[in-house]
């Protein structure tokens, strides 16, 4: 990979990252509650095409992901796309993703979140830019 190419994923990452790191509602999960800190992002990417930003949103940062995982309190994860992708696709694709890193115990407490983030995404396009 050459370094211009690096360097471009950086800025998109980057670019993508400071929008969720910018916008306050994501980090605030009730009116009147302090907000949560960006204690970890990244940017999904498949066939080198960058998919999704998603950062993880806790009352202070966890240095492990144990830590964050076993933290109690208020906790968010965030997306926004990075690219039109197909719902139907696009839910699949989270639920592949669930699957290889959940037990079926897990999975079912998932089902009602899934379920509603399908009904939310309906069966058209996710597009860039969606939150």
């Amino acid at each position: 990979m050459t370094n211009y190419y690096k360097a471009a994923r950086i800025a998109v990452a980057s670019f993508a990252l400071a929008g969720l790191t910018a916008c306050a509602n994501m980090a605030q999960v009730a009116p009147g509650t302090p907000p949560l800190v960006l204690s970890g992002a990244g940017v999904r990417t498949r066939f080198m095409f960058d998919v999704y930003a998603i950062g993880l949103y806790l009352p202070a940062r966890a240095p492990s992901a144990e830590a964050a995982i076993s933290a109690p309190g208020r906790k968010r994860v965030a997306m926004q796309m990075l690219r039109d992708v197909e719902a139907p696709e696009f839910v699949e694709a989270l639920r592949s993703s669930l699957r290889r890193n959940h037990d079926e115990a897990a999975m079912r407490k998932l089902q009602p979140s899934i379920a509603q983030l399908e009904a939310q995404v309906g069966g058209g396009t996710v597009e860039k830019g969606t939150r």
